[in-house]
């Protein structure tokens, strides 16, 4: 599947054709956007472990059938559906972080500090991207906005500019937002 250059308003048509059900939209949509999907996806298995047994291409498919198999998906747009994937995407690798860390009974790994720089999970971090979700999740119900541009920026390798487009919101906000979701994800991790 290769996607084609396409404009943000071919992809909203597909988007608004594919929740319409209208036939061979959702085909249509993925292959627009499969380009940027695998980027995304790259970018979340940098930061995987070394031994880690997916691909991009497979971490793409598994999030499109997560987002198939959803009964009701509400994209606004390009931008707000590649948000919706890369959610897919990190649940994906979350719930196979905790398949992993049950088949090894490693439930005790010392949590280290969030930082700012993205870095890459190792073996010895298996617990720390179920602590940095169980917080983001918490995160989520006191500011879903600081929660989300720690996803997009953690998890889904997105620069502060791109974040600022993706939610249109300034890069001031983001700037700002990701400053406080830092410290207060930092403190939430210490107390684990």
């Amino acid at each position: 599947m290769h996607s084609t250059p396409s404009s943000p308003g071919d992809v909203t048509r597909l988007i608004n054709d594919w929740q319409a059900g209208k036939p061979g939209a959702a085909d249509a949509l993925f292959e627009q956007v499969y380009g940027e999907l695998r980027r995304m996806a790259q970018g979340y298995i940098a930061r995987e472990r070394d031994d880690h047994t997916i691909t991009p291409t497979g971490l793409v498919n598994q999030a499109c059938i997560k987002l198939l198999n959803d009964e009701q998906i509400d994209a606004k747009n390009r931008k707000h559906f590649l948000a919706i994937v890369a959610t897919k995407m990190r649940h994906f690798l979350v719930d196979y972080a905790r398949r992993h860390n049950a088949a090894k009974r490693n439930y005790g790994a010392a949590h280290e500090p969030f930082e700012d720089e993205l870095y890459m999970l190792t073996k010895d971090r298996m617990g720390e991207i179920l602590a940095l979700d169980e917080a983001l999740g918490q995160l989520a119900k006191e500011d879903e906005l600081q929660s989300k541009i720690v996803e997009l920026r953690y998890f889904g390798g997105y620069t502060q500019q791109e974040i600022a487009e993706l939610l249109n919101i300034s890069l001031k906000k983001v700037r700002r937002e990701w400053y406080l979701a830092k410290a207060w994800l930092r403190e939430a991790l210490e107390q684990k």
